[in-house]
């Protein structure tokens, strides 16, 4: 087997070193300044086109408004998909709990609120003793339009909660659901089928490891490992890599996941459950 390195430098959000206050500050700063510039860019070809003759140069205008306004509200996409990297990158639930706490209030439609509630669920299940907290929240995400990507997360997230309660029926119930997904959904992007596959190989991960298919589950663990590009993803394997370990008194390499879990785990509540095992694999 080999040994695992917990020395590795692994890459932060932009907002690593802000507090949950600066976060919501430049977030809604610069989602306000993207917002004015495309109102404003807008409003300026909108007046030029109203006064010039509709030529094949002025439709061509109303292409590039048409493509300045999808650019806008692309940049508002991907500055909020870096504030996610809290979680994923920094290991960070608390923080990325509080900016959401604070973005919910400010978001009137329902699929950003269902989305803000996965995320809280998410954080909460990585926070010590806010596991019912975040199965509430779970409870209410709700997405008008059935997705393969929106539904995959939200079952593979009942399925984690599943497994951090074990409750072995529930979590037999969501993997059923997961299993009919395809067939519920007619259209299905390449990218979503990607991540519908990475969930199933989660979720039959957990199961190997419930019913104590030991080497099965570590093969396929390394396998996601492999695959994995966030530092949450490569906390949480390693995790499960080192419980591998200690059951086959491999301590060594148990020993060598869970400094990584430490090391990088950061405020996961998975570090402590690192630290006390630990204790385990003295040399």
């Amino acid at each position: 087997m080999k040994k695992q390195e917990s020395n590795i430098q692994e890459k932060h959000s932009i907002y690593y070193n802000c507090s949950a206050d600066e976060v919501v500050k430049k977030h809604m700063r610069k989602t306000r300044v993207t917002g004015w510039t495309s109102i404003v860019i807008l409003v300026a070809l909108l007046v030029y086109i109203l006064f010039q003759k509709l030529t094949l140069a002025t439709w061509g205008l109303v292409l590039i408004e048409v493509i300045v306004f999808l650019i806008c509200k692309l940049l508002v996409h991907v500055r909020t998909m870096h504030l996610r990297d809290i979680f994923v990158f920094d290991c960070d639930p608390i923080k990325f709990y509080d900016v959401m706490d604070v973005l919910e209030k400010k978001v009137k439609k329902q699929r950003a609120k269902s989305t803000i509630f996965l995320y809280k669920a998410q954080c909460c299940r990585c926070i010590k003793e806010r596991e019912t907290e975040g199965l509430e929240y779970l409870k209410k995400v709700k997405f008008k339009k059935l997705t393969m990507q929106a539904e995959s997360i939200r079952l593979n997230e009942f399925a984690n909660y599943s497994v951090l309660n074990k409750d072995r029926p529930s979590f037999d119930a969501v993997k059923k659901d997961l299993e009919k997904l395809p067939n519920r959904i007619h259209k299905q992007y390449k990218t979503e089928k990607q991540l519908y596959q990475q969930v199933m190989n989660y979720v039959t991960l957990h199961e190997l490891m419930w019913d104590e298919r030991n080497t099965e589950a570590r093969e396929l663990a390394n396998h996601l490992l492999d695959q994995q590009t966030t530092t949450l993803n490569k906390v949480g394997i390693h995790m499960k890599l080192a419980k591998l370990d200690i059951v086959d008194d491999e301590y060594v390499n148990a020993k060598a996941h869970l400094d990584y879990v430490v090391a990088h785990g950061n405020l996961l509540s998975v570090v402590d459950e690192a630290r006390a095992l630990l204790d385990k694999c003295v040399l």
